[in-house]
């Protein structure tokens, strides 16, 4: 069996012939309708070979992987159908979902690279250093809370800044408004301290970007 997982794989199918009640266990691919009829595309585990029964050779059928029990063809089917619509609409939306375009972030460009790298250069990326900069960045960008928070984390995951880009972004921030700079390095020691302290390298890199605001003229006031 190749193509995409299959939903029903871990089947007791009950089938009918001569008679007689035959077992096997066997992965249902598709069920469909045609000229009244409805059709079950079956794959056997014991000899790996798929075969097509009208379910009126089907007596009933065991859901191994959720324990559920269907009495005939027809309640299979059912849960068939709403588990293939449920897939559909999945893909449906995935397609719909515009690709991750990061014009709109631009402006914080900087901002960003400095607080991820900051946010995993210790104890690495978490949830609540994650909502730190997810909240920053929609602060400072309301447009972007048009988009999903998956859309969002999907653009910073990509960016994934190096200490090279850390300190060509360390750079750039010598030409934001003081009160800009500020409020960016508050936020990002409040990425470093959210997991109780400072660790040696946040202590470091948070050393060069006082030093860069100093000359500036701009002294942070961030409680540390």
């Amino acid at each position: 069996m190749n193509g995409k997982p299959l939903k029903f794989y871990n089947m007791v199918v009950h089938l009918i012939q001569k008679d007689r009640i035959y077992e096997e266990n066997a992965a249902v691919k598709n069920v469909w309708e045609k000229d009244g009829n409805t059709l079950f595309d079956i794959y056997f585990y014991r000899n790996r070979r798929s075969y097509v029964f009208d379910s009126a050779f089907i007596r009933d059928l065991v859901d191994l992987t959720t324990e559920k029990y269907y009495k005939n063809p027809q309640e299979f089917l059912r849960d068939f159908r709403a588990s293939a619509e449920f897939e559909n609409a999945a893909e449906d939306k995935e397609k719909n979902t515009p690709p991750v375009d990061g014009k709109m972030f631009e402006p914080l460009k900087t901002d960003l690279i400095i607080m991820i790298f900051m946010a995993s250069c210790a104890n690495g990326m978490s949830r609540i250093k994650e909502k730190i900069i997810y909240d920053y960045l929609t602060a400072r960008i309301p447009a972007s809370k048009n988009f999903s928070r998956q859309y969002i984390s999907d653009y910073l995951n990509n960016i994934a800044p190096q200490e090279r880009d850390f300190y060509e972004a360390l750079d750039n921030i010598k030409s934001k408004h003081p009160d800009e700079a500020e409020e960016l390095v508050r936020e990002t020691v409040k990425i470093c301290m959210s997991d109780g302290k400072l660790q040696y390298e946040e202590k470091k890199y948070l050393a060069e970007i006082f030093q860069v605001l100093r000359e500036q003229g701009v002294n942070p006031e961030v409680g540390l």
